[in-house]
């Protein structure tokens, strides 16, 4: 990503002539490590890189604002038990006119946090009803939260993007061979259900291996998995990779045969789309963001969460079968193909952010 500078200096040349942005005009609240990959952290990497391609810096805070607002707040999911109390007492300190909110639905938290779900429903209400704009990542999400939300005007639907760093024209060239690699991309903590799909491999032939590719995210749960790998007697079959990006994320994806995610929630998954681009089979879970994704299962077999038998089931017919396997690739690169970019990502968060500056979105700032 170039630096706003070098940005402003280019639109200078070109002759662009738009208001310049104060460095505090939009905030980003949130507690994330942007430096973290997940697929949240990834969404909100692209708003700023999308922000400040139109010459608007983003400040990120960790805390509400104080003294005098920013023009546009966003607010990031992970925050909104906190924004919720913000908004009630009066957004907060802050000098007249009041920022502009924009909730960032990356998650919905009562429906991925269902031991807690009525306190986050009672956050979800505060600052949705209050929001000036609300960005869900997908229509489910969408639809969800029609009714939160103020006006159905005040809702836009941007889902993420999926520049897989690899394939799509015409994706499968995968040549039979004697073993199946399964390949997992996903964060380690629980609601990623990773010790079900350790469970279901357990179950299947020794012909079938398995990829895990992401961050530790809970130390604890990372340690059972570990530990399951053991039990279940299949560390011969199990190749732990880490986090990975770029080519070295490639070369996993070119050197599968399936993709799996068991995830107990997913509000979108932007591994599962990059699967699809590379002409990979998805077998998941039937939660809301892999629902979207993959339409009316088209590309992939989708499951109830949480039944280790149906996922056991799903992934014996994938990999027993090759002409099945075959067919759901060509519907996965067709599926893939159909999603967007995350040129497109950026184009429509602009699009839907800027008129809060009172900026276009179809030309650059200073």
């Amino acid at each position: 990503m170039s630096s706003p500078p070098t940005r402003q200096r280019s639109a200078r040349m070109r002759g662009d002539a738009v208001p310049c942005m104060a460095d505090d005009a939009v905030a980003l609240w949130t507690s994330a490590d942007l430096s973290t990959t997940t697929g949240g952290n990834l969404y909100l990497r692209h708003l700023i890189q999308a922000l400040e391609e139109a010459g608007v810096p983003v400040r990120l805070t960790a805390a509400p604002p104080t003294g005098a607002p920013p023009r546009v707040l966003l607010v990031d999911s992970l925050v909104l038990d906190r924004a919720a109390a913000w908004m009630a007492a009066g957004r907060g300190d802050a000098a007249e006119p009041p920022a502009r909110v924009v909730a960032l639905m990356l998650f919905q938290p009562s429906a991925a946090d269902p031991d807690r779900a009525a306190r986050w429903r009672r956050a979800e209400a505060a600052v949705l009803s209050r929001a000036d704009v609300v960005i869900a990542v997908g229509p489910t999400q969408g639809r969800a939260l029609r009714g939160l939300v103020a006006s159905s005007d005040r809702l836009r639907v941007i889902p993420p993007g999926k520049d897989a760093p690899g394939p799509h024209p015409g994706a499968p060239s995968r040549k039979p061979r004697e073993r199946l690699r399964l390949l997992c991309v996903a964060n380690w903590s629980p609601v990623k259900r990773i010790h079900l799909l350790l469970e279901a491999l357990a179950r299947l032939p020794d012909v079938v291996t398995l990829d895990l590719v992401g961050a530790v995210l809970d130390p604890d749960y990372a340690a059972r998995l570990r530990a399951a790998i053991v039990a279940l007697g299949v560390e011969r079959r199990v190749r732990v990779h880490g986090p990975l990006a770029g080519s070295d994320l490639a070369r996993r994806y070119a050197a599968a045969d399936v993709f799996v995610l068991p995830s107990a929630y997913e509000s979108y998954g932007v591994a599962a789309a990059e699967a699809l681009a590379f002409g990979l089979p998805v077998v998941g879970c039937g939660v809301p963001g892999l629902r979207d994704l993959l339409g009316e299962g088209r590309g992939g077999i989708l499951v109830p969460p949480d039944d280790v038998a149906a996922l056991t089931s799903a992934l014996e017919r994938v990999t027993r079968d090759p002409g099945l396997r075959a067919r759901l690739a060509r519907e996965a690169v067709a599926r893939g193909a159909a999603l967007p970019t995350w040129a497109q990502t950026r184009r429509a968060l602009r699009e839907a952010l800027l008129p809060l500056l009172g900026a276009k979105a179809h030309r650059p700032a200073c």
